[in-house]
């Protein structure tokens, strides 16, 4: 909960105001890729394409490659 708390904090002190952002996190797991993430992100009906660039620009990737244990900033919906 600190941690949580901390993030939201440090999430809307970066954007110049009081505000509280949710920032969301994932951990990656064996067997992951940027387009399976999106695909549980976007659901099965949905495009993962934008998701997966909008991933890799939150992250600041140039490549698509991740690795186990990895953690990533999630773009917000």
């Amino acid at each position: 909960m600190v941690l949580l708390s901390s993030l939201l904090w440090a999430a809307g002190a970066a954007l110049g105001g009081s505000d509280l952002v949710l920032v969301r996190r994932y951990r990656v797991r064996a067997g992951d890729t940027l387009w399976t993430i999106a695909r549980r992100e976007v659901g099965p009906e949905g495009d993962p394409r934008r998701f997966v660039a909008d991933l890799r620009r939150a992250n600041g990737m140039t490549t698509s490659a991740i690795g186990i244990g990895q953690t990533l900033v999630l773009p917000a919906g």
